[in-house]
């Protein structure tokens, strides 16, 4: 039985802790400090704050913090001060506007601009307006980018983390499976994004 359909959070959270495990050493490769780890600590805060723990949240979102700023340009928009996500939000719904502006609809910065709404969005719990954000995501990089493009299967992924956290597993399975039928045809099995994809994936079916 898939303990994810008895809304067993201590379960989701176990599985997210043994994905730390797998990614953060898989076939002899440090993968610590790859996007993929950060992204499962987001997921791990997020659930601590739908529990109202928000000490721990916030111990895990520091950790994707940390993560990110070792990986990513000082000004990129996905290094959010924890605990500033309304005015972080306000900021990038304000710089989609100014963007908008001097760059097609269909731009490719459009699809990460969107994605990276929608995680703020479901750090705040706004559910309903992340998966909008991450929708519109998918929509232009199906004008803009190649259909097996890898960032196809991570929005696939933060939609699957959406209905998985609002107790919609099998929509959540679908879109797991999504992201792994992309990351098949482009990733390499050992990949972070790959191996925990087949997780999210072993623990919903």
């Amino acid at each position: 039985m898939c303990y994810f359909h008895m809304g067993n959070d201590e379960l989701v959270l176990k599985n997210y802790k043994k994905a730390i495990n797998i990614l953060s050493s898989k076939n002899g490769q440090i993968f610590d400090q790859h996007s993929a780890v950060a992204s499962v600590y987001t997921n791990i805060g997020a659930i601590y704050e739908k529990k109202g723990q928000y000490i721990e949240a916030e111990k895990y979102l520091e950790q994707a913090l940390s993560i990110n700023k070792k990986l990513l340009p000082i000004k990129h928009p996905d290094l959010v001060v924890i605990g500033n996500y309304s005015s972080a939000l306000t900021s990038m719904k304000k710089a989609l506007e100014i963007q908008r502006i001097s760059m097609s609809k269909n731009h490719p910065s459009f699809v990460r601009i969107y994605n990276n709404i929608g995680a703020l969005c479901l750090i705040k719990h706004e559910y309903n307006e992340a998966l909008m954000d991450y929708e519109h995501a998918l929509n232009i990089a199906s004008k803009c980018l190649p259909s097996n493009d890898p960032f196809n299967g991570t929005i696939y992924n933060n939609i699957g983390t959406i209905y998985k956290l609002t107790d919609q597993y099998d929509k959540a399975l679908e879109n797991s499976q999504l992201a792994m039928k992309i990351y098949s045809e482009t990733l390499s099995s050992n990949h972070p994004e790959v191996v925990l994809c087949q997780e999210n994936i072993n623990t919903l079916r």
